[in-house]
């Protein structure tokens, strides 16, 4: 398959509701792991997926949203339908939904069996055809529950010391994820301070202002990093004089005597023997993206 292929493909993911509710899901996360077994070698990061509920007459194309990662494996899963997952997250609700009576009686879905009759498997590559008028048919019903705001409201600049650079890599990853998988939902200065010149401060200095959310990563050594401390007190300044504010957080990855700019502000810990996922999902409920 040529990649200009794969970058158009989209999908249709069934779900059944005696099982699964993914009204209440939404609610809890804008992301989630699926089961994908077929076609997984099809799957790009940005594909555009329909959420349909299984059912009889009361199917129907219920959400929208995309792929947020490629297909990894869970080894230790023995179960090969569900040994393979991908990460989605969730854009719009469809209101009012699409249902399958709408889709028998339109003559580019009439023939389509995964919508107007219904099949057993959870994920479908949709022809061309299919999802231009499912594209077509949704435009309109569509409302945002997430990334289309989030993006723009919770947009992060983390500032770290080189030394804790795998724990921010991590960390950077998963709330990307959250806020919808684009690179640009966080920015981080991967060199740590050592890239240097009026250039780069520049743009680290107009990163820190337009950014709403500021989170500094909290160990010895950013503690003891000049760069770090000037990232912190400027963020510090525009929290105090932007009309909109700022919301600074602390992160600790190994305790240490923070800044007395920090020591006023509530810190998350990840440092050991909390777990990551602990310290991630605390994280996240603060920046009102999971509940």
């Amino acid at each position: 398959m040529a990649e200009d292929d794969a970058l158009i493909t989209q999908w249709m993911f069934q779900y059944n509701p005696k099982w699964y509710d993914l009204e209440a899901s939404i609610k809890r996360s804008l992301t989630e792991d699926w089961t994908m077994y077929r076609h997984r070698d099809h799957v790009r990061v940005g594909q555009r997926i329909y959420f349909m509920r299984s059912g009889g007459d009361k199917a129907a194309i219920t959400a929208v949203g995309r792929m947020a990662s490629l297909v990894y494996e869970r080894p230790e899963e023995t179960d090969k339908f569900r040994r393979y997952w991908v990460d989605v997250v969730y854009d719009e609700l469809v209101v009012p939904p699409i249902t399958r009576p709408e889709m028998r009686e339109d003559e580019d879905l009439e023939d389509y069996h995964p919508y107007v009759t219904g099949l057993f498997f959870s994920a479908f590559r949709l022809p061309p055809e299919v999802a231009l008028r499912t594209e077509q048919m949704v435009k309109g019903r569509t409302r945002p529950i997430g990334p289309s705001t989030v993006a723009v409201d919770k947009r992060i600049f983390v500032s770290h010391s080189l030394q804790d650079a795998e724990f921010c890599m991590r960390l950077v990853r998963d709330l990307r994820k959250a806020l919808g998988g684009h690179d640009d939902t966080v920015w981080l200065d991967q060199s740590g301070g050592l890239k240097g010149g009026m250039a780069w401060w520049n743009e680290i200095c107009d990163n820190i202002r337009d950014r709403p959310v500021f989170i500094v990563v909290v160990s010895p050594d950013s503690m003891k990093s000049n760069w770090v401390r000037d990232e912190i007190e400027l963020a510090w300044q525009y929290k105090n004089n932007a009309p909109s504010g700022k919301t600074v957080i602390p992160v600790i990855v190994r305790a240490t005597k923070m800044h007395d700019y920090l020591s006023l502000r509530q810190a998350i810990s990840f440092a050991a023997p909390r777990p990551y996922d602990e310290g991630l999902r605390e994280l996240l409920i603060a920046l009102n993206l999971a509940s």
